[in-house]
């Protein structure tokens, strides 16, 4: 049957304590109607799905070096959080040493992604960067002289143990029924793209469903995912917030 496919980000909240699991991650939305249709006015506003209307999902853990992903699936202690950081900004010093320090010194290894102010990726290589490319050691970048000067906006993960409550966590501690808060953009089938239009969702009883599956580590990074499905039984369970309509 053809389906409704919707991506974005969100974080899942523990119904029962309250508290955030795992930070921001990706997750996936399928309604299973070829297409689904939201009303949009002059203004921000929310659509409550109708009852019944139900949905499935996955939510991935990705970009997870082995002592955080020891964390989440080894049964460890852990205090804090992995956050992530988004458009940090910072320049490439006019002269010797070519180098910039990330805001923060707690960062997952492999997860930066550096861009310069109108959006272009820098290329990571092991040494000697060229224009366009720097090179990485614990928090600091080193780029090439050809790029002195240019501003910069740095995005990557963190672990930041003074971030939330303490937690001891394995597989079967991620929430069994969770709340999950998110930003969600769909794919316009027409144009063969994703739309620039963003929106919120609150599903407010999502279930775990199935097992944990686990995708193969690269550059010492691994990733998991989980599935749900979004119950939809009483009002208000599945809620979308739309952008005001765009007029030309």
């Amino acid at each position: 049957m053809p389906s409704t496919v919707l991506t974005g980000k969100g974080c899942i909240v523990d119904v029962t304590t309250g508290l955030v699991y795992g930070g921001v991650q990706e997750f996936k939305l399928t309604n299973e109607l070829e297409t689904r249709s939201f009303p949009a006015g002059e203004r921000w506003c929310a659509y409550t799905v109708p009852v019944g209307v139900s949905w499935r999902g996955e939510v991935a853990f990705k970009a997870l070096d082995a002592a955080t992903l020891g964390v989440v699936l080894g049964g460890t202690g852990s205090t804090g959080r992995v956050l992530e950081v988004l458009d940090e900004e910072a320049a490439v010093p006019e002269g010797e040493p070519y180098t910039v320090a990330l805001g923060h010194d707690d960062n997952v290894a492999g997860s930066e992604a550096v861009k310069d102010a109108a959006g272009r990726a820098f290329l990571r290589v092991e040494d000697d960067p060229a224009s366009g490319e720097y090179a990485i050691d614990g928090d600091v970048l080193t780029f090439s002289a050809a790029d002195a000067g240019a501003e910069l906006r740095l995005a990557y993960l963190r672990l930041d143990p003074s971030a939330g409550d303490s937690l001891v966590v394995g597989p079967e501690d991620i929430p069994q029924k969770f709340s999950l808060y998110g930003v969600l953009r769909g794919h316009d089938l027409i144009e063969g793209r994703a739309p620039e239009a963003r929106f919120a969702v609150y599903l407010a009883d999502c279930r775990r469903t199935g097992e944990f599956r686990f995708g193969a580590p690269a550059d010492g990074l691994g990733a998991f995912t989980l599935s749900f499905t979004a119950q939809n039984a009483q009002p208000g369970d599945v809620v979308f917030y739309l952008p005001p309509r765009e007029t030309t």
